[in-house]
């Protein structure tokens, strides 16, 4: 059986194709260009492009404070004393200590709904045991460290650091109630 045009161009294109990758680097560029040129294919070098000077390097926000709700947030675990692994337990990030860190310190929004809930949630429970205690920082703590029966014998802490929302939620609504808001 004779090949025809084709498959006699395809066996020559695969074994110049073959010769390019055993040769050194240097040559193959101009084994390609021809299988290129063979093809009707235009093979021109690509002009290099040089960086552009007008283009200022992207700044990197480093250090800058939190704003809006993340400050606020922040603020209140500060006043009840929680460290960084309990401040992402709160934000449901626990397994990603360094990514609380980078919202708390500014550098990146909160990136959820649910986080931004969390946050909110926290602030309104500070504030709702401020206006229950006069702003008495040591009752505040001693009410959210207080075993609760309505949480199974475990403190009002100990509840939201399981990290559910329904659980922040749960301790905000028993904030509420001690208000008499509901």
């Amino acid at each position: 059986m004779q090949p025809n045009g084709q498959d006699r161009s395809a066996a020559i294109r695969r074994e110049r194709a073959s010769e390019g990758l055993e040769l050194g680097t240097a040559e193959r560029p101009q084994v390609l260009v021809e299988l290129l040129r063979e093809w009707n294919v235009r093979a021109e070098p690509k002009p290099e492009i040089a960086p552009r000077s007008d283009l200022e390097p992207l700044s990197v926000r480093l250090h800058q404070r939190p704003t809006g709700l993340a400050e606020g947030y922040k603020k209140v675990c500060q006043r009840w004393s929680l460290e960084s692994l309990s401040m992402a337990k709160l934000l449901h990030l626990e397994e990603e200590v360094a990514l609380s860190e980078l919202i708390l310190s500014g550098q990146v929004p909160p990136i959820t709904g649910d986080m931004k809930d969390r946050m909110a949630l926290v602030i309104g429970i500070s504030l709702g045991l401020g206006e229950l205690f006069d702003d008495d920082k040591d009752a505040e703590l001693q009410w959210l460290t207080s075993q609760r029966v309505s949480f199974g014998g475990i403190s009002a802490m100990e509840h939201m650091l399981k990290g559910d929302l329904l659980n922040v939620k749960d301790v905000a609504d028993l904030v509420e109630d001690a208000r008499g808001l509901r």
